[in-house]
């Protein structure tokens, strides 16, 4: 997501320089085309920068997850030798969830 998100950046840096969002003094020189163009780019670089931020608001959440799972871990109470059908279902789907979380924290680097 990060590299996607850096490489449409560069390329609309690369498209608003030829033209000329950075030099507001040529801007009586721009074709209709081309303004259409830059307002395109600013509606595409606030998609942009919406995504960067719900990507940071991922990653946030992924890593409250993340802490949680690890607490989970270190808590006996929650492994213990499950007496029960429905306390070894508990179990059971509490390490799938573990699996899962761990498993997507991996994927990301973690």
């Amino acid at each position: 997501m990060q590299t996607l998100i850096h490489d449409l950046r560069s390329k609309l840096q690369c498209v608003g320089l030829w033209c000329g969002i950075d030099c507001p003094e040529h801007e009586l020189q721009m074709t209709t085309a081309c303004k259409e163009s830059v307002l395109i780019l600013e509606s595409l670089k606030q998609r942009i920068e919406a995504l960067e931020a719900g990507h940071e608001r991922l990653r946030e959440a992924m890593d409250a997850l993340l802490l949680m799972v690890n607490k989970q871990a270190e808590d006996d109470g929650l492994w213990f030798n499950a007496q029960t059908a429905p306390e070894g279902y508990l179990q059971q789907e509490l390490r799938t969830l573990h699996g899962l979380i761990e498993h997507h924290a991996a994927l990301r680097g973690e």
